[in-house]
């Protein structure tokens, strides 16, 4: 593995689903550097062959095979020549059914082989709705539906072959950054500050908060908060817990707290989501 791991700030903060189609002339250097992000990521070659690297491990897919990658794990690809592939990373706000189902593992192998009419499904609907190129910051309603549908029938495929183990922080030493973000992803609940991170890392203060900026490009405030939002959008969408509650139920210390967060981080308030989910 490089020593040198890109944080995909992009994926990990507003973007809910991204729709790439790559071939090995396609802005290589993003997809050809080791890299992580929050967002899940699935990969599916339509012609020749892509040389896939997830955590130090390297895989060959072709057409009738994919590749799902979690989050923060490391990750790149190298495309043969006259090779194609379909690349969407999404949030797991879009599938929190799936999420529950996946926080905290991994697999042991990421390959899968979904079939070909989920495959043919899955392609030409990320097509008609997001085309071939772009990120999504807002969906309109028939693409969040088109989203789901895509993402939970080629995630149902992949749960069904997959074998997963439990992803504990001792067992993903690969970079400092995803050892962080991992931290933060299990204790995001709880009143957490980047000295519990440093201490609890075997790290002094100074370093990580002068490393913390430069992994991430983000103070450790605004990384805490993307999963308290994104835990607590989970729970107004598919819930009918008072907002107070859940405010408190995502790592927030006040319903105050969480308004502010929520405005800042979106441009709207908890009451505005839940309502145009029910709408």
């Amino acid at each position: 593995m490089q020593n040198t791991v890109h944080h995909q700030s992009q994926n990990t903060g507003k973007v809910l689903i991204t729709a790439y189609r790559y071939n090995h002339t396609s802005n290589p250097g993003p997809i050809g550097i080791s890299h992580f992000h929050k967002n899940y990521e699935i990969l599916i070659p339509t012609l020749g062959k892509t040389r896939v690297t997830v955590d130090g491990c390297e895989y060959t897919i072709r057409p009738g095979e994919a590749i799902m990658i979690h989050p923060f794990q490391t990750h790149c690809m190298q495309l043969a020549q006259s090779s194609w592939i379909w690349c969407s990373a999404f949030s797991a706000g879009l599938v929190g059914g799936l999420a529950a189902l996946l926080e905290g593992k991994r697999p042991q192998n990421p390959v899968f082989h979904p079939s070909e009419g989920c495959t043919r499904f899955f392609l030409e609907e990320m097509m008609r709705h997001f085309g071939s190129w772009g990120e999504r910051n807002t969906l309109t309603e028939a693409q969040r539906l088109a989203a789901k549908a895509c993402l939970y029938a080629i995630g149902g495929e992949y749960v069904a072959e997959a074998t997963f183990v439990q992803d504990r922080l001792d067992e993903r030493n690969e970079n400092l950054a995803a050892d962080i973000a991992l931290y933060v992803a299990d204790h995001f609940k709880n009143d957490i500050t980047l000295q519990d991170v440093a201490k609890e890392l075997g790290y002094h203060y100074q370093y990580l908060s002068k490393a913390f900026q430069s992994l991430f490009g983000m103070h450790f405030k605004q990384l805490l908060n993307q999963y308290r939002m994104e835990h607590a959008i989970r729970l107004l969408q598919e819930t009918a817990l008072p907002i107070t509650r859940i405010a408190f139920e995502s790592g927030f210390q006040s319903l105050r707290s969480f308004n502010h967060v929520c405005k800042e981080m979106l441009g709207t308030s908890p009451t505005e989501i839940r309502g145009s989910t029910k709408s």
